[in-house]
């Protein structure tokens, strides 16, 4: 427990309206947990969307971070699908002449700063010997993520698609990082709008990447369930400001 005396978050939200005693009592204790300026940013987002806006509900507030969370999961889970389809890509059509003495630790690329472009530390080879991989271990190295794997690819021409392959990688970093997806750390229309244009056009290139359309597909509902019950574009949606467009066939269109 945390020392000091103890907050009224409430006193902090003057133009939030609740419907009940419950709702208080659950800000109270969400702004304790995960965080009063995640909220905070919330509610001044949502007051600053029209300019007539003077009340904002609680209810708005929570189920705009239900479904940034909500949303940040179900990305992830894709974009952790995409990583491992990249890894397989890499390992089945290269490989290192010799085992790796320390897989772990090993670095496959350097980035070299004065001549601007990357460089192989360990070698890479075409594979041949399909019974083993002396690569695939030095892919889980600490020096081996998805950015690596996608210079490795492009270096080497595996894959189709280059381009959406970076914005998968920006997406990453997206739902990586600890901040609300959709509104990054703005609270003004303008920026939101543009932070949501860009999530977008990265998960339509994530859509585009996967491997099968079994993928494809349950990626577009995992896309669509923060908004729609159960994922079901035929139901209402839950709300129409601050989250993405209706997700179908790897294209999105406005609510």
């Amino acid at each position: 427990m945390i020392r000091g005396r103890k907050m009224n978050y409430l006193d902090l939200f003057p133009q939030l309206h609740f419907a009940n005693e419950q709702e208080q009592k659950r800000l109270n204790e969400y702004c304790q947990t995960k965080g009063v300026y995640l909220h905070k940013q919330v509610y001044e987002a949502l007051l600053h969307w029209e300019s007539k806006t003077k009340v904002v509900s609680y209810e708005e507030l929570s189920g705009l971070i239900r479904y940034d969370k909500t949303l940040r999961y179900g990305l992830y889970v894709y974009l952790s699908a995409a990583e491992e389809y990249l890894r397989a890509v890499v390992c089945e059509k290269l490989d290192v002449a010799k085992e790796i003495a320390e897989p772990l630790s090993c670095k496959i690329l350097q980035y070299n700063q004065q001549k601007k472009e990357w460089i192989e530390e360990t070698p890479l080879i075409e594979k041949k010997d399909f019974n083993h991989s002396h690569l695939y271990a030095a892919t889980f190295s600490k020096h081996c993520g998805l950015h690596t794997l996608i210079q490795i690819v492009k270096m080497h021409k595996l894959v189709e698609r280059e381009q959406d392959w970076d914005l998968v990688k920006e997406l990453r970093n997206k739902v990586m990082h600890h901040n609300l997806l959709v509104l990054s750390h703005y609270t003004d229309r303008t920026h939101i709008e543009q932070e949501i244009a860009s999530v977008e056009q990265a998960s339509a290139a994530l859509y585009r990447v996967l491997p099968n359309d079994g993928m494809r597909k349950s990626l577009n509902k995992a896309v669509n369930i923060g908004n729609f019950k159960d994922g079901d574009l035929g139901a209402m949606p839950n709300a129409k400001i601050m989250r993405l467009g209706r997700f179908e066939n790897g294209v999105f269109t406005k609510i």
